[in-house]
């Protein structure tokens, strides 16, 4: 027999192809799964040459047709969207704006509580007061009902058109110019908005020389710090010497300073500068409208001008361009998307296009003097890029459609569950890729097909009953699952497919499976994970929510019984009758792993985490003489078995473990990563040098730092003291100013606390009033991060929180690690590592409250720059790692950051055979994070590089820092 398996790269997927071969070898299996979130080939792997795979999706008709063919059963265990930095209109009480959709998601899951989906999360939407731009009748602002993501790894496709330019999973449905919808990768000519319905009646007043400045500033300005005199300029360019000196009037009559303007020439062109140092209109323009061009944008409150004064501002910015004809360039992505916005809203008609020139940067050509009809070829670009991410969708009432990219492209929100289904127009969910998969396999007369759900359709069951759920339960998933409500449709299109057709089909609903190839976020393979780094087992809420605990093997064998002896068109409920409480499950894997109950810790419950789940499988245990032989007689077995395979197998688990998971310690909140955050050891082993990292063993060591100096102490009290003078501190709530100071005492994060110590209650016109929230970035980047909320005001009243991001001079950081390559005992190589220790950007995700916890060691640190950056495998027996050095701290570049890091210089002896391909470093900027270079270009690496930390790290090295050590 030849077997489909959809989705057989998943947890339970897998296991059931594990255990096929095992029991039916003379069997044919083919995989076909798209190893999007659940999916991972290295599940597979083991057996990979004993099955055919085929990377694939249900909802693409020609892939199914292809793996169809011969097969004789189908069992069907699989259950996409828009990249997180693509930009979107919103539409709220605080305005008009134009945020990415990862804003959105952080700004709605403050006030909407993110429940968790089989593939990734969600926030329900309370209210209607947050609309998007949707395509009906043109342009109409619609409310969202919800916004959901997952994690994605894959290609996206990106389409560029003269219409607009969008980035999207293939699977994501767009809208062709004729009204239907298509994938992306067919490149359909896009459907477009260009105009919108107004919303607001009461306009923002503005002063329009304001505007003239703003608009000058964002076409040709750029802002920058004088480290030789402490000067804030203020620099913006332009052809025309008239219309600087115009400019320069309007801004000394508004800011009260002096401006000059000088002449340049650059090829055979002649161009005026006009200067202003005034460190008030620095930061006022910095934090309004940017600092660099690509990097430009201007403040969402344009968008909530009166037409008139929108125009103003459009005209202005053409006249900054020097432009007659309508057209206007930016290299900025997110001024285009506003401008595309700003566009439409003043109904033009518009074309743009992305220019990708060699030698210069990207940029965006918006025209809007269309005369006629829009003549001219549509060029139509697809082009197809890797992506691995959070990928993003949004439910919009009533059109199910929103804009979104450059060009305001209408695109279709795509997990909306419906029940209609037009089999010839397009694919609308994960449901009807089920219909899609039961039509392709009725046409290749597939004998038998199988659907796999789950016990969360029927809902949760109260606590200290003993109702359980059987073949007669009604449906009823708790609507704030997307997951279950996902399940339970496709399992009534796959009811309404046997009635219509006759074919054998049937359905099982199994309960919680446990085993090998779980991703370590779920529970069981959490508290084995977290017991082998030794770190606690965690406990959620009060540790009472039952599950009935069902090994693979058994979920297995009794697919394999349904196969083989189920009538068609029945439902069979599979469940081990093996109810166990949380707290129980994880009483016996600590047992089970040697440790005692100091081990367990209890942790903040999840949100839309059920009470209870169980399971009556009298049916199949009668009708089919299928019992559980792993999950319920013998439990432990099966935990001792599956702590066996994780220990076992941790070059799987731990790439993996970029998840989330809650944290909570003492009387501080638990609080939320993207990643599993652990608790760090009291214990310090010291490192012996020049053994192997293999034999010091890697996981138990850290590397012993003093952290709170005498220096730290001294910094600390300033901070603390320059914080009690602000106002905006004395108004913000006290768990925030207590946060406030827990991270002035950590040696990374402080120097981001005094830059919020040094900032005035008023900037510009708007007020500071409070801190209302700090962020922490996930640790699935190298890197660590902050975001401090604020509340604002603006002199004529309008209030809004705005985010002020660490490191926010760029995303240039200094050397931390001065790391020594020696081969065959000589210096042979410098490679110099870079440590972000604050992220750039938006990329910054939400907390659930509490303290933050950076906790990892220097020399982990040390070990996975290594490997990362350089490619060097630390655990090998033939790199050995000599001597690590503290050369101190080091001051930065005056005016640029208060952040003080320690730089380290370490020794790597390193053999030829594993030794990576040299990478001469040619960037003296540090745009990389890490370069290499042979030790003789030392003197002219010297001569180029501006790097405060590098240099003064060299200089130290060079008097002695390490000990036989000769670099010039």
């Amino acid at each position: 027999m030849k077997v489909l398996i959809t989705g057989g790269a998943g947890f339970i997927g897998s296991n059931f192809v594990h255990y096929w071969l095992t029991h039916h070898p003379k069997d044919k299996i083919r995989v076909l799964d798209a190893l999007t979130y659940a999916g991972n080939y290295e599940n597979l792997r083991p057996i990979g040459k004993k099955i055919e795979f085929i990377k694939g999706d249900i909802t693409n008709r020609e892939q199914l047709r292809q793996a169809l063919k011969g097969v004789d059963a189908i069992v069907h265990f699989a259950a996409e969207s828009i990249t997180e930095e693509t930009y979107l209109p919103i539409y709220s009480p605080a305005g008009t704006r134009v945020v990415t959709f990862g804003e959105l998601w952080t700004q709605q899951a403050e006030n909407n509580r993110a429940v968790r989906t089989e593939k990734g999360q969600a926030v329900f939407l309370r209210g209607r007061q947050t609309k998007v731009l949707s395509y009906l009748n043109g342009g109409q602002w619609m409310p969202v009902k919800a916004i959901t993501r997952h994690k994605y790894r894959g290609k996206i496709v990106k389409l560029s058109q003269k219409w607009g330019i969008v980035e999207a999973t293939p699977n994501h449905s767009v809208y062709s110019s004729n009204l239907d919808l298509s994938s992306p990768k067919s490149n359909p000519e896009l459907l477009v908005v260009r105009e919108a319905n107004e919303l607001r009646k009461k306009y923002k007043k503005v002063d329009r020389d304001l505007l003239t400045i703003l608009a000058a500033y964002i076409t040709e300005g750029n802002a920058t710090f004088n480290k030789a005199n402490g000067g804030y300029i203020v620099e913006i360019g332009q052809k025309e010497k008239k219309w600087l000196e115009d400019l320069g009037g309007l801004i000394k009559k508004k800011y009260k300073t002096n401006y000059w303007i000088s002449r340049g020439r650059k090829d055979e062109y002649s161009f005026y500068h006009l200067q202003v140092s005034n460190k008030k209109l620095f930061e006022y323009l910095v934090k309004t409208c940017g600092q660099y061009s690509n990097g430009k944008f201007f403040p969402n409150w344009i968008f909530d001008l009166n037409p008139k004064d929108r125009e103003f501002f459009w005209e202005k910015l053409l006249e900054g361009d020097g432009t007659k004809d309508g057209r206007y360039t930016t290299t900025s992505n997110k001024l285009a998307n506003q401008l595309s916005l700003l566009l439409t809203l003043q109904g033009k008609r518009y074309t743009v296009f992305e220019r990708n020139h060699p030698k210069y940067k990207r940029s965006y050509e918006f025209k809007t003097n269309l005369s006629g009809s829009h003549r001219g070829l549509n060029k139509r670009k697809k082009e197809e890029v890797e992506y691995d991410g959070w990928v993003y969708d949004i439910e919009v009432e009533k059109t199910h459609n929103f804009v979104c990219g450059i060009g305001n492209v209408v695109c279709h929100n795509t997990h909306v569950d419906r029940s209609v289904f037009d089999p010839g127009s397009f694919w609308k969910t994960n449901v009807v890729g089920t219909r899609t998969l039961l039509e392709e396999a009725k046409k290749a007369k597939v004998d038998r097909f199988h659907q796999i759900s789950s016990d969360e359709v029927y809902g949760e069951l109260p606590l200290d009953s003993k109702e359980r759920f059987n073949e007669s339960t009604p449906y009823a998933p708790r609507p704030d699952n997307l997951y279950a409500i996902s399940k339970a449709e496709a399992d009534r299109v796959v009811r309404d497919f046997y009635k219509e057709t006759g074919m054998f089909i049937t359905i099982s609903n199994c309960s919680n499976n446990y085993g090998p190839y779980q991703f370590p976020e779920k529970y069981v393979p959490l508290l084995v994970t977290n017991l082998i780094d030794g770190y606690k087992a965690p406990v959620h809420g009060d540790g009472r929510h039952v599950r009935d605990w069902i090994h693979t093997d058994d979920h297995a064998r009794a697919v394999d019984l349904i196969l083989h002896k189920g009538r068609p068109g029945e439902t069979y409920l599979i469940g081990a009758e093996n109810d166990r409480p949380n707290a129980y499950v994880a009483e016996r894997v600590v047992y089970l792993s040697g440790k005692d109950a100091s081990w367990i810790k209890y942790v903040p419950d999840r949100h839309s985490n059920d009470r209870r789940y169980a399971i009556d499988a009298t049916k199949i245990i009668e009708e089919l003489g299928w019992k559980p032989e792993v999950s319920r007689d013998k439990f432990d077995d099966g935990l001792k078995e599956t702590i066996g395979w994780y220990k076992k197998n941790e070059d799987w688990w731990r790439p993996l473990l970029q998840r989330k998971a809650l944290i909570s310690d003492g009387d501080k909140k638990g609080f939320a990563f993207m990643s599993l955050d652990r608790e760090v050891g009291k214990t310090k082993l010291s490192f012996n040098p020049g053994e192997t990292v293999a034999k010091n063993d890697k996981a138990k060591i850290a590397l012993e730092e003093k952290l709170l100096t005498e220096e730290n102490k001294r910094r600390f009290d300033l901070i603390k003291n320059k914080l009690k003078t602000k106002k905006w501190y004395s108004q913000t709530d006290s768990s925030k100013r207590k946060e406030l100071m827990a991270l002035a005492k950590n040696h990374r994060a402080a120097g981001f606390v005094e830059d919020l110590a040094n900032r005035p209650d008023v900037i510009g016109d708007e007020k500071q009033l409070k801190l209302i929230k700090l962020e922490y970035a996930p640790k699935k980047y190298p890197i660590y991060g902050i975001a401090a909320w604020f509340e604002v005001e603006t002199g004529s009243g309008e209030k809004w929180a705005e985010a002020i991001y660490s490191w926010g001079v760029g995303p240039k950081s200094g050397v931390r690690f001065l790391v020594l390559i020696r081969q065959k005992g000589k210096i042979s190589h410098l490679a110099l590592l870079k440590d972000n220790q604050f992220p750039i950007g938006a990329r910054v995700y939400g907390l659930a409250g509490g303290f933050p916890k950076i906790n990892e060691s220097v020399f982990e640190l040390i070990l996975r720059k290594l490997n990362e950056d350089l490619g060097i495998d630390v655990k090998s027996e033939s790199t050995k790692i000599g001597e690590i050095v503290n050369l101190g701290r080091v001051m930065p570049d005056a005016g640029m950051t208060s952040n003080h890091p320690l730089i380290y210089a370490i020794t790597l002896d390193v053999s030829e055979k594993i030794f990576p391909p040299i990478r001469v470093g040619e960037a003296y900027d540090f745009e990389e994070n890490v370069a290499l270079w042979p030790v003789e270009r030392l003197s002219e690496l010297v001569n180029k590089v501006d790097d405060s930390y590098f240099l003064a790290a060299l200089t130290r090295l060079t008097l002695g820092g390490i000990s036989n050590t000769k670099l010039f």
